[in-house]
């Protein structure tokens, strides 16, 4: 299922997630349990981000699977049953096919490339420039998790 996300698309999705009250509440429109979804960020985070960059990172996972889940719904979530038992197979095919793989299926890279950048640089201002390529994984392992979330 190729796509072509580009800039406006994620600026859209962005604000949808900036403007939203919580990202529980995004979330849980998707369906998918908050701590779940936390608790799967900070796996990821602890094997990736620098030690003390844990929750950060969990941070970048989470922010970068909800760009991508909105990307895919057009800026709407149907309040879904019990989805986050798609995220666990979502998680598996990013690991099999790769974050890259899927993210190219989906969007103009050069989009995600200032997307990702821009986060990046926010958090590592933070969080020093040692962590910028863990941050950046994270974001991209989520992002590509939100993405491919509707086709398992």
């Amino acid at each position: 299922m190729k796509q072509n996300y580009a800039e406006t698309d994620f600026e859209r999705a962005a604000a949808i997630v900036a403007e939203a009250v919580s990202p529980v509440a995004l979330v849980q429109q998707l369906g998918i349990d908050w701590e779940f979804l936390t608790w799967l960020g900070l796996g990821l985070a602890a094997e990736i981000a620098p030690e003390g960059a844990e929750a950060s990172g969990a941070e970048a996972f989470s922010a970068g699977f909800l760009i991508g889940a909105y990307l895919r719904r057009g800026g709407f979530a149907l309040v879904a049953e019990r989805e986050d038992t798609k995220l666990a197979w979502a998680v598996d095919a990013v690991r099999e096919r790769g974050r890259h793989a899927i993210i190219a299926d989906y969007c103009d890279l050069g989009a995600v490339s200032r997307v990702e950048s821009a986060y990046a640089e926010a958090l590592t201002e933070v969080l020093g420039r040692e962590a910028r390529g863990a941050i950046t994984r994270l974001f991209e392992s989520g992002l590509a998790t939100g993405l491919v979330l509707e086709d398992v």
